[in-house]
């Protein structure tokens, strides 16, 4: 009995043979645990390992990009206009640098190398230190953006922690100020911003590349790691029309001209007369700081629209021819014109509803024919024809030749003009627009209506890109130049006649102003109005300026041999002073200027004698 009750008094779990349940449940805990490890073991060097690598290599491979150069644009011999070149840029990891007085002691020895004032160094300094904190922290930071070899030398030798160089490559241009409005420019980061590099960005613009290297935690590349590079790919280059020269030329004598003629600024367009191809394109302005004619960033040809004055005459009189309401010959009755004088005497000349229509010059009554009509800039013979045409075929052949229309060449904002429905307008408005007042254009939109004469009554499209060379170095031709047919040749020829005489006997006859040595050419004077927007209400003149004076834009549009045209030529100058505001004394000698330069170029032969005035001669 004694021995059954000490058994009894034992503990459960000591009894022999019997395994404890809280050892049971471990035990099951314990093959459970260690089975999901097996298990997850399992996966990871089998169906999670692919994963698990691709990890891995993420945290060791960085990728840097390798920028892609931009394509060359070239003038139409292959001379260099823009190009990408090396360059340098600095940049700095704050990470390296011990706390905010290193930081200020390593811009402090920048300064002078960079060139940096104070107000640059101190914020530098701050944003160095800025991107030290918690929350702003940056391994990266823009120093100085693509900085020359000299000071990349000089930033190199001063061996600064934190301090890094890397290269990069900026856009050129290593005619200067050569074709500026029209190449335009570029981001710092070499996308295209203005005119044809922002044009045509896509084309210039390459591929990036990049290499991809395996690193530690310290940074260094792994030995046997992977490394791989991927070439970027340039953009390709852009071939222009523009006669690198021809522009330089043109450039120094519109500046000289401006000078000149106390103008503002000025704009002279060259084309060649057949392909509507853009040999010049300069636009200068006066800077007000300096009071020096400087070459303009903005391509004012294409974006500024102003008053063709006279000019636009010529499209009045070839309606007139091409729809028989007017021959070169017939008499046209042109009443007494009298202008406005001081003393408060009304104007004499042709009334249009309630306004009368006055010619630049006082005269009895004439008879004049068409030619003597635009010959001598009759504004009160330009109505007439008008009329007789009527005022929606009048409108028509404004804009078949190009009025109111942007030129297709497709630059970044370039404008339409302003060219109103004539057969909407009152007949005051319809008689001024038909002389070239009311109206908007630019100097591209003038230049072709003149080149529409020259080219045989067959309207052509400007054109600026002659072709593109892709990355294997092969030329594609760009499209060529759309046309469209505005007057029979007939009629071209009979305007070509009459434009002689504009030359030869006409307004630009006087000190044989547009003429060129051992050529015959053909043009028209233009002097018109500068709106002012000053003025208001239903009397108020809108081209008066506060002083209750005038502006005026002096123009030029012509081409040259008349008998066989190569080049067409458009001269405007803005604001000129005195006698320089007619067409005749401000633009079409600088006309003449740029008109013996560009023949010269294209090695045009010289007309016969013959061909030279033959109006002048009878």
């Amino acid at each position: 009995m004694t021995t059954t009750a000490a058994a009894r008094q034992l503990p459960r779990f000591s009894r022999p043979g019997r395994i404890p349940r809280r050892l049971k449940t471990s035990l099951v805990v314990f093959v459970l645990l260690l089975g999901s490890i097996v298990v997850r073991v399992g996966l990871v060097q089998t169906t999670d390992a692919a994963a698990f690598v691709s990890d891995g290599e993420t945290e060791r491979l960085h990728s840097t990009e390798l920028p892609a150069g931009r394509g060359t644009i070239f003038d139409r011999s292959g001379v260099e206009l823009a190009m990408t070149v090396p360059a340098t840029t600095i940049w700095a990891d704050p990470r390296l640098m011990k706390g905010d007085e290193a930081i200020t002691k390593v811009v402090g020895q920048l300064v002078q190398v960079l060139g940096m004032d104070a107000k640059e160094a101190q914020a530098l300094a701050t944003k160095l230190i800025v991107a030290t904190k918690p929350g702003s922290l940056s391994e990266f930071v823009y120093v100085r953006r693509q900085v020359s070899d000299d000071v990349a030398a000089a930033v190199r030798d001063l061996n600064l922690l934190g301090i890094h160089l890397v290269p990069e490559s900026r856009r050129y241009t290593p005619a200067g100020d050569l074709a500026v409005s029209l190449l335009g420019t570029t981001d710092i980061d070499g996308a295209g911003s203005t005119g044809l590099e922002k044009q045509y960005d896509e084309t210039l613009t390459g591929t990036k590349g990049s290499i991809q290297r395996e690193l530690d935690r310290q940074g260094h590349s792994i030995p046997n790691g992977q490394n791989v590079t991927i070439p970027p790919t340039p953009g390709n280059d852009l071939v222009l029309t523009l006669d690198s020269r021809l522009q330089y030329i043109t450039d120094r004598l519109l500046q000289e001209r401006v000078m000149a003629t106390g103008a503002k600024g000025g704009m002279v367009v060259i084309m060649d007369t057949l392909t509507g191809d853009v040999l010049t394109m300069s636009n200068v302005r006066v800077d007000p700081k300096t009071n020096q004619a400087l070459v303009s960033t903005a391509n004012h040809a294409l974006v500024d629209t102003y008053e063709p004055g006279s000019v636009a005459k010529i499209i009045t009189a070839s309606a007139a021819l091409e729809e028989g309401a007017s021959t070169l010959t017939q008499s046209w009755d042109i009443p007494k014109s009298i202008l406005s004088k001081v003393d408060g005497s009304q104007s004499t000349g042709y009334k249009v509803d309630d306004r009368v229509i006055t010619d630049a010059e006082d005269h009895n009554a004439v008879q004049m024919d068409l030619l003597g009509i635009i010959a001598h800039s009759s504004n009160i013979g330009t109505v007439k024809l008008a009329q007789a045409v009527g005022a929606k075929k009048i409108d028509e052949y404004f804009r078949l030749f190009g009025f109111g229309s942007t030129s297709g060449l497709g630059f970044p904002n370039e404008t339409r003009g302003l060219m109103p429905n004539l057969a909407n307008a009152s007949k005051a408005q319809r008689a001024t627009m038909t002389f070239g007042q009311g109206i908007g254009v630019t100097a591209i939109q003038l230049a072709a209506a003149m080149n529409t004469i020259a080219n045989n009554g067959t309207y052509v499209s400007p054109r600026l890109v002659k072709s593109t060379i892709d990355r294997q170095g092969v030329e594609h031709a760009a499209d060529p130049s759309l046309t469209r047919q505005v007057l029979k040749p007939s009629t071209a020829a009979d305007m070509s006649t009459v434009l002689q005489g504009v030359v030869c006997v006409g307004t630009a006859s006087e000190q044989h102003a547009a003429d060129i040595a051992g050529y015959a050419v053909a043009g028209k004077t233009g002097t018109a109005f500068k709106a002012q927007n000053v003025e208001k209400g239903p009397k108020a003149d809108g081209y008066k300026d506060k002083l209750g004076q005038y502006h005026y834009v002096s123009s030029f549009a012509g081409f040259a041999p008349a008998e066989s045209p190569r080049v067409t030529i458009l001269v405007s100058l803005d604001e000129p002073k005195g006698e320089f505001v007619y067409g005749r004394a401000g633009a079409a000698p600088l006309f003449a200027q740029v008109g013996a330069e560009a023949l010269r170029s294209l090695k045009v032969q010289p007309s016969s004698p013959d061909a030279i005035c033959p109006q002048s001669k009878k």
